[in-house]
């Protein structure tokens, strides 16, 4: 690390924790160790502690906190023993044994943090599981004392699929037997001595075992990362302590905290965001899309006045276009033909659904977000401005089609405007019950959709040349579309072979006798690929030609000025020669002032 003075404390502190970390977790007692030599600092710990107890030389010696702990009230936390006090051993070899197999089968989202868990799962042992005072239910072992809230609030998510079935039957406290939860969460005994011995009936149980086998096991558990410490994994210990391995957690996924301004929240700092007032200032809709979008699960949100806002007008923006189609889409029909326009636009729904549904699947939610809402709502923005030129019947059929698949794509997101537009649609089903969107396969069509990423790439170059030059008002601008067929052949092996270098890359391109004959000039092009000045990726030659010459009135509006489409293999009119310097999907652009 370069450190030459005691000085550099930062530097030094860094050191020493990479230090302590590596001798714990990979360093090995060594010979002078006498019967502990051999074993790995992470796991002799507890070894030496149980042999200086019973050579009876040691003491317990508790050590708290070195800063000063607050309640949530506000009150000061106060550290103190207390006599007979209460322990869960989670150092019992075979139940850690069963936690750590369970841990290796739960999907843990981000990935990084199973370490934690591991971590955790090797240092627990014995945990304090009641007090003296406070709200609770009595210990069983000893009434004098109250169950401790994380020793028994870890399985409650079991409880939570039979509670609406004791409060609908006025289940009493004093019915719920051991026997009753045998029998729902385990299966175990006879439903007829169950319900004689409980005075619940017997019809009530069954229903209550059916709800709890419906919703088990936990299929996801979200919360904090600060949790894995404490809750989260007395949660797996629990669940591996009562139930068999079919009923045990599948799945953990972890979120940062969220910051305020730049600032983290807290109360004497004046900002902190109380959830109660979230759906009565920003509404639960807004919160969920900005909160989602701001930051993946890994990272720190920062909840920032200014985003929100921006973030509360692309909802109004979905809000307009939404309640405009639904205007206008009340009594269309399918065309019997549909423009290029058209199906990219359905085209591109059908993809980012798959693209989405991968996302949300993968717990990338942010990605969903980005891709379903503001993506597809500036592809939505743009469609609008290219079917000036198409019929309104089929520009508002292709935006129906679009919008019933959009509002089922965005209803986990923003449930209640969904439902509402859902109901304009003049659908009367819940739309919170329907089937997620199925991909329409046929209608995806990616040469379409590679054509129109090139058509809106064109413009921004387009832009760029006129802010470069200075030009105000061309008089004419020329695209040569097309490229000669030589050169897709020459992306096609670069995308089917992108993990080669650049030397590898030009001997099977030139292995091709129509691609050797243009030497320098192909072996620039793989080098250009590669820099990303060329796309990879590029839709055939035909289509390319075709989208462009079906949106020329789209670019004259755009620039306010003629646009001449030609084909890059016979140009009409080339005064600079810039045909040859068409590439696919980047076509040659002269712009005449």
């Amino acid at each position: 690390m370069n450190i030459r003075s005691q000085w550099e404390h930062v530097k030094l502190e860094q050191a020493t924790q990479i230090v302590y970390k590596d001798e714990f977790y990979n360093g090995v007692m060594n010979e002078n160790c006498m019967q502990f030599a051999g074993c790995k600092v992470s796991e002799v710990k507890e070894k030496v502690k149980e042999w200086l107890r019973e050579l009876k030389v040691s003491a317990i010696f508790y050590e708290t906190s070195p800063r000063e702990i607050y309640c949530r009230c506000g009150g000061r936390v106060i550290v103190a023993i207390l006599k007979d006090q209460w322990f869960i051993n989670y150092a019992v070899p075979e139940w850690k044994k069963r936690a750590f197999e369970a841990l290796d089968k739960i999907l843990i989202y981000p990935e990084k943090y199973r370490k934690l868990f591991k971590n955790t799962f090797e240092w627990l042992a014995l945990r304090p599981c009641a007090r003296r005072r406070g709200l609770g239910t009595r210990l069983p072992f000893d009434p004098n004392w109250i169950i401790e809230s994380l020793s028994d609030s870890t399985i409650y998510m079991a409880f939570y699929t039979i509670i609406h079935i004791i409060r609908e039957n006025n289940i009493k406290p004093s019915q719920l037997i051991p026997e009753v939860f045998d029998y729902v969460f385990l299966g175990k005994g006879s439903i007829d001595e169950v319900s004689e011995k409980s005075g619940i009936p017997k019809e009530v149980l069954r229903r209550m075992r059916e709800e709890f086998l419906y919703w088990y096991p936990v299929d996801l558990r979200h919360t904090a990362v600060g949790h894995i410490t404490n809750h989260l994994s007395f949660y797996i210990f629990h669940h591996v302590a009562i139930f068999p391995p079919n009923l045990w957690p599948r799945a953990i996924t972890l979120n940062e905290y969220v910051i305020r301004e730049g600032a983290k929240m807290s109360k004497s700092k004046g900002n902190v965001l109380p959830l109660v007032e979230i759906p009565r200032k920003y509404s639960a809709d807004l919160f969920r899309l900005y909160i989602v979008s701001a930051a993946d699960l890994p990272s720190i949100v920062d909840w920032r006045e200014k985003e929100v806002l921006s973030v509360l007008s692309r909802l109004y923006d979905f809000w307009n276009i939404a309640n405009d189609i639904i205007a206008n889409s009340k009594d269309v029909k399918q065309p019997a033909t549909l423009s290029e326009a058209s199906i990219w636009l359905i085209s591109k729904i059908n993809s980012i659904i798959e693209e989405a549904t991968n996302h949300i699947e993968g717990f990338k939610l942010r990605d969903y977000v980005q891709k379903a809402f503001f993506h597809l709502l500036t592809l939505v923005e743009r469609y609008y401005d290219i079917a000036k030129d198409l019929s309104l019947n089929e520009k508002y059929w292709t935006l129906r089609y679009v919008l019933i698949r959009w509002l089922k794509l965005l209803c986990p997101l923003i449930p209640h405007i969904c439902e509402e537009l859902w109901s304009r649609l003049g659908m009367k089903s819940i739309l919170s019950l329907e089937r997620w969107p199925e991909v329409e396969k046929s209608a995806i069509n990616v040469d379409v959709e590679l054509a129109f990423d090139a058509l809106f790439r064109t413009i921004d170059d387009i832009k760029e040349i006129l802010k470069v030059t200075r030009i105000e008002k061309p008089k004419r601008i020329i695209l040569y579309v097309g490229a000669q067929p030589w050169k897709y052949k020459v992306c096609k092996i670069v995308l089917e072979n992108e993990k080669l270098r650049l030397k590898d890359l030009v001997k099977i391109v030139m292995s091709d006798p129509e691609i050797r004959k243009h030497g320098k000039e192909a072996v620039r092009m793989v080098r250009e690929i590669l820099e990303g000045k060329v796309p990879r990726r590029a839709a055939k030659r035909e289509v390319e030609l075709k989208v462009f010459l079906s949106l020329r009135g789209y670019l004259e509006r755009i620039f306010n000025t003629k646009v001449q489409i030609e084909d890059a293999l016979k140009p009409t009119y080339d005064p600079k020669g810039k045909a040859k310097y068409t590439m696919p999907g980047k076509p040659g652009i002269y712009i005449e002032v």
